[in-house]
């Protein structure tokens, strides 16, 4: 009998360690976490908050209509809201899990890139275009609205121009469609169409076209 009892312990012991492994070898892809769980690899909330009321405090003080431009890229220019960022602004602009990559770029090159940043900007929009135009998004498809908010569906956060602080989240193909129609406005206005992003990485962030997994 005691043997049979030791016999169970250690099968459910292993059973246990099995199951243990393989629930933390899902998990590392940060798309397959379970929702009750967060995502330091999805955008904050909270940062999304901090980026459209300096994009307001940024338009109050230029007074020319005219959103963040005119930097080498559509990320250094984005530079230009630190005054009204927590800490000069540039771990909002990342995810929680490579804010402190992103903020030592810009400590030691005083701007941003796209290699740590988890969100795309199109530069040129101006306060009174239309207001359903992207001004900025995930640079992904995922099922993640927030670090937070995990959704049955495939689609992306996104900034209007509204500067609404609660960033909407849309179907990727609804997505696909308003992107494409932010970026045939830019160009029909005078090519205000955004430049090139900062180099980018397989390894990083800037890999957009990288798949969502079940």
């Amino acid at each position: 009998m005691r043997k049979n009892a030791k016999r169970c312990i250690v099968g459910g012991l292993l059973v246990m360690l099995i199951a243990g492994g393989a629930f933390w070898a899902y998990n590392l892809n940060p798309e397959r976490r379970l929702g009750c769980f967060r995502n330091e690899h999805a955008r904050c909330v909270g940062c999304g908050c901090f980026i459209s009321s300096a994009m307001e405090q940024f338009l109050m003080e230029k007074k020319d209509g005219w959103l963040p431009r005119g930097g080498v890229t559509p990320a250094d220019s984005l530079t230009q809201l630190s005054p009204w960022m927590p800490g000069g602004g540039p771990g909002t602009f990342a995810s929680h899990a490579l804010s402190s990559k992103l903020y030592g770029y810009w400590k030691e090159r005083g701007t941003l890139t796209y290699d740590y940043m988890c969100c795309r900007y199109n530069e040129g929009l101006r306060a009174d275009d239309p207001q359903d135009l992207i001004v900025m998004y995930y640079y992904k498809p995922t099922r993640w609205a927030d670090n937070e908010s995990k959704r049955a569906f495939v689609g992306r956060p996104i900034m209007t121009l509204t500067l609404d602080r609660k960033w909407d989240f849309i179907p990727e193909d609804e997505f696909q469609t308003r992107q494409k129609q932010t970026e045939e406005y830019l160009v029909r206005r005078s090519n205000r169409i955004t430049k090139p992003s900062t180099a980018t990485s397989n390894t990083t962030p800037s890999a957009a076209s990288e798949a969502v997994q079940d």
